[in-house]
C-alpha cells in the first residue's frame, strides 16, 4: 500500500518484482481496485503511527546497539501496546481510555 505520490517508475519496478502496489488513483486516472477503502484505512494507519511515534516507541533514544536489539525493543513495545488495548477492550473500557 502506498501514497499516490509514489512515482510511476517505483510502481513499474515493484511490478517487475511481482509486487502489486495498492494506492489511491491519481487525478485523471481511472478508479483503482480497492480505492474506496483507502481513506478510512489511511486514517487508522496514521493514528497507529502517531501513537507509536509520539509515545513509547521513540526510536531515536532506543539505546539498542544492534539491528536485532532495535527490532526486539520495537517488537516488545508494539506487543505491550497491543496487550493494553486488548485488556481495555476485554474490561469494556472506552477506546480513548488511558
Amino acid at each position: 500500500m502506498a501514497d499516490p505520490t509514489f512515482g510511476k517508475d517505483f510502481e513499474a519496478a515493484s511490478a517487475g518484482e511481482g509486487i502489486v502496489l495498492l494506492r489511491k488513483a491519481r487525478k485523471g486516472e481511472k478508479p483503482r481496485l480497492g480505492g474506496e477503502f483507502f481513506k478510512p484505512l489511511r486514517q487508522k494507519v496514521e493514528a497507529v503511527f502517531n501513537t507509536l511515534k509520539n509515545t513509547a516507541l521513540a526510536v531515536e533514544p532506543h539505546g539498542a546497539h544492534t539491528l536485532e536489539g532495535l527490532a526486539t525493543r520495537v517488537t516488545t513495545t508494539i506487543l505491550a501496546l497491543t496487550a493494553a488495548i486488548w485488556h481495555n477492550e476485554r474490561r469494556g473500557a472506552p477506546p480513548d481510555a488511558h
